[in-house]
């Protein structure tokens, strides 16, 4: 799917006879016919992200939520459940100056670990792209391909448990959201009681081959049915020129699955 930036997307409109215009001004084009346009020119429009409002929509019943792969917090997740218990966790030692500006505002752990299908200690990798920035850490390894624009790498032995041993002893339900660079399907494998009492897992999914010990797709998908978990909705889609997607799953017996 073609990427373009604000002022070239301006210009796509005005080729296909569109503009933005202010709502006030009275001036004003139905969504089919835009959608018929940019149908002709090779263009789609997709959902870009989750949003708070578009979780809080679903009202689910929790008490905790659990935050999976932290980085510098995930404030959709924070707006959507304000006065809920959050869990935190992120391999990285920095991570808790980063979530700092949290405190105060919600209720909220921080465990300094990677979560994984089993325990022990795992190589992290924290690399710099070309772009000059610190991209974010795996402990999956990266491919190749990904290696090629990697211009250096830090490496650090990190602790590894799996997401039940933190559970066991926390209340009620969950809410899960899992953003770890490649590890999603080994968390879910760690997690087998912990989905017991789950209500939604809102994953970041891999869909190339970014990494070098990465899942497909269609493992993930199948690794969350096996615990009882259906695809609800694709906040941010499939694209082929993106190397992963959110997917949002709630259990099979859910009422999201009832028809109405």
């Amino acid at each position: 799917m073609p990427k373009i930036d604000a002022f070239s997307f301006r210009r796509l409109l005005r080729s296909v006879g569109l503009k933005v215009v202010d709502f006030e001004s009275g001036e004003f084009v139905g969504p089919r016919p835009v959608m018929r346009r940019l149908n002709s020119a090779g263009l789609s429009v997709i959902q870009g992200g989750v949003t708070s409002a578009n979780l809080g929509s679903f009202e689910f019943q929790v008490d905790t939520i659990l935050d999976v792969g932290v980085d510098a917090g995930t404030p959709f997740l924070y707006e959507a459940f304000p006065d809920k218990k959050f869990v935190l966790f992120d391999p990285i030692e920095e991570t808790a100056q980063r979530v700092a500006s949290w405190r105060g505002r919600i209720d909220y752990d921080l465990h300094i670990v990677a979560l994984d299908a089993d325990e022990g200690e795992v190589e992290l990798i924290i690399p710099t792209t070309d772009r000059k920035r610190r991209s974010l850490a795996t402990v999956a390894g990266f491919s190749a391909e990904y290696e090629n624009r990697i211009v250096n790498t830090e490496k650090r032995i990190v602790p590894k448990q799996r997401l039940d041993s933190y559970t066991t002893n926390i209340p009620g339900r969950f809410g899960l959201k899992i953003d770890t660079e490649g590890n999603e399907l080994a968390v879910i494998r760690g997690a087998r009681e912990t989905l017991k009492r789950t209500e939604f897992v809102l994953a970041e999914v891999s869909v190339k081959r970014r990494f070098k010990d990465g899942y497909r797709f269609s493992e993930f998908v199948a690794e969350m049915g096996k615990h009882g978990f259906e695809l609800i909705e694709a906040p941010r889609p499939v694209d082929r020129d993106a190397p992963d997607c959110d997917l949002l799953f709630v259990p099979w017996d859910s009422k999201w699955f009832d028809l109405t």
